[in-house]
This record gives C-alpha cells, sequence and structure tokens, in this order.
C-alpha cells in the first residue's frame, strides 16, 4: 500500500509505520467474524488516503506561499527549472 501511495523512499518508510501502529491501535475493535486481511487492507487503504490527502493539501499550501512571496517566480524558466532537476540529481 505504501509504495502505490509514495513515490519517495522516507515517505514510503513513514506511510508503513503509521500503517502498522494504526493496525496495532485498531486491532483490539477487530470483528472475528470478517476476514483480517480485508480488515487490515482497509485500515492500511484508509491511512494511506489520509497521508496522500494530507501531504497534497501541506504542498499545495507551501506552493501557495510560494508564489506569494514571490520566491516561486524566479524558477518559472525553463532554464532555471532544468539547471535545478540537474541539481538535485547530483545528490
Amino acid at each position: 500500500m505504501a509504495s502505490v501511495y509514495c513515490s519517495e523512499t522516507e515517505a514510503r518508510k513513514d506511510l508503513g509505520q503509521e500503517i502498522i501502529l494504526q493496525l496495532w491501535k485498531a486491532f483490539p475493535k477487530y470483528n472475528p467474524e470478517y476476514k483480517f486481511s480485508t480488515w487490515a487492507y482497509r485500515i492500511a487503504l484508509n491511512v494511506a488516503i489520509s497521508s496522500y490527502r494530507a501531504r497534497s493539501t501541506r504542498q499545495k499550501t507551501k506552493n501557495d506561499f510560494l508564489k506569494q512571496s514571490g520566491w516561486m517566480t524566479w524558477a518559472d524558466s525553463d532554464w532555471e527549472n532544468e539547471a535545478i532537476q540537474k541539481l538535485h540529481r547530483c545528490k
């Protein structure tokens, strides 16, 4: 589930830990009449969706702030975007 909803390694690890934590917390409420795998899948899916929404909201808020403050205007040209991508590849 974490691999589907996160492309970055650290985010996948964090999401995996959060899923395990939520499964642990919810286990006392597990009803044995239902398949364990279905129950666990639903919890994992809900945690992954919530995490995705939170990340999307944070990213949108961050982008809005950068645009309003003028920090994003320098990165609007194609050349500067390409230079930034090259810098990220050099990590």
